[in-house]
């Protein structure tokens, strides 16, 4: 039964998206225009560097009065896919998108496929450094092992660091209609199991609620939960009186 719905779905949707791609190459919709300021004397000429940024093209750049303008359009959701060494790239990626103009100054936006724009190309939506939010996040656990580390992972974080045996994370906030202004992070201090079973020993563990404001970050709320070897507790049993 599935096979079916699938055979008479599949056609019907390449069709919805084939109108897609059409209606937005007709209407302008289908590429995304970054805006920067622009003004030759003072250096203030921006380039695009054009680096890991496999979900879309430079398709122009132009400048109007005051204005440069960048136009960038998604690639097929097919792109490569008939290439001998093709391989997968990740739509719901986040790419760091640079921009440095003359004078060596630098803007670091941040892009990726808008899911609700239904065609055969993606449409990629961008984000500039006033309306995204960096936080960086170091977890410190209240009972050192040896041999356990930090670990964080989840659809936020982009980066880590470590310094003198401290972990610091990085998460990257964009505006979410789901999410609003609250976003949820967790780090576990953890051991891997040397089976390559891909196994751990949990110890500790730290939830956050992060509240965005702009480009500005607060802890909202900050919890931290402990492992006794078969489930999570709300305090430290190795500090529990008898």
């Amino acid at each position: 039964m599935g096979s079916v719905t699938i055979f008479f779905i599949a056609p019907i949707m390449m069709l919805l998206m084939l109108f897609g791609s059409i209606a937005g190459a007709i209407s302008g919709d289908n590429v995304t225009k970054v805006e920067l300021p622009y003004n030759p004397s003072e250096g203030i000429v921006w380039e695009y560097d054009g680096v890991d940024d496999p979900l879309f093209n430079l398709v122009d750049t132009e400048t109007k009065g005051d204005k440069q303008i960048f136009t960038f359009k998604g690639v097929s959701m097919f792109n490569g896919i008939f290439e001998e060494e093709h391989e997968d790239v990740d739509s719901d990626m986040v790419m760091d998108v640079v921009f440095e103009n003359e004078n060596g100054e630098k803007l670091l936006y941040y892009a990726r496929v808008d899911h609700n724009y239904f065609a055969l190309e993606f449409k990629i939506k961008f984000w500039s450094p006033d309306e995204y939010a960096i936080f960086d996040y170091t977890p410190a656990e209240e009972t050192t092992v040896e041999g356990a580390e930090w670990v964080s992972a989840g659809p936020y974080k982009i980066g880590e660091t470590e310094n003198d045996g401290a972990k610091t994370f990085t998460y990257l906030f964009l505006p979410d209609e789901i999410s609003g202004s609250v976003f949820e992070i967790d780090c576990m201090y953890r051991t891997a199991m040397n089976d390559g079973s891909g196994r751990y020993t949990p110890y500790e563990k730290m939830e956050l609620e992060i509240r965005v404001d702009g480009n500005k970050c607060e802890i909202k709320d900050e919890h931290r939960f402990y492992h006794d070897g078969s489930r999570w507790l709300g305090y430290n049993p190795a500090l529990r009186e008898e």
